[in-house]
């Protein structure tokens, strides 16, 4: 085998053809490199840039007042709707009497068993409905 001739210092011969390529492909990995950088810079110049935070534009996505971020109205919506919650209904003394005489024939704590019993008089109400008013009742007269 002949020995690689050298030439400035670099060696001559196929291991020098390849780092020709790997310098070339350097160089061409950078120029992509700065056309990309250039790309991105003239995109961000051409977007919009967003409106400055004021009292009619607190939050861009939030809406404000009576209008969604969008412009669109949002309608008001009911306090009870908002809580997750239907509207109150205020015992009846009809209604209490009828929890009452289920207690006395079922025991405290069976709120379903009474509810089946009384359905006619009970029938807008809930098993945790029953409960409550349970603790309401007893906690009035015992103080």
């Amino acid at each position: 085998a002949a020995p690689e001739a050298l030439e400035n210092g670099r060696r001559v011969g196929h291991k020098a053809h390849r780092s020709d390529t790997q310098d070339s492909v350097a160089a061409s990995i950078e120029e992509l490199d700065d056309a990309i950088s250039d790309d991105d810079e003239l995109q961000q110049a051409q977007q919009p840039r967003p409106a400055q935070a004021d009292a009619t534009n607190a939050h861009p996505l939030r809406p404000t007042g009576k209008s969604g971020a969008s412009g669109i109205p949002v309608p008001p919506r009911p306090a009870a709707a908002l809580k997750g919650r239907s509207n109150r209904l205020k015992w009846s003394k009809e209604e209490e009497d009828a929890l009452r005489a289920g207690v006395a024939r079922f025991g405290e704590g069976r709120w379903v068993d009474i509810l089946k019993a009384h359905k006619d008089v009970l029938g807008n109400r809930t098993n945790v409905n029953l409960k409550d008013k349970w603790r309401t009742i007893t906690l009035a007269t015992n103080n």
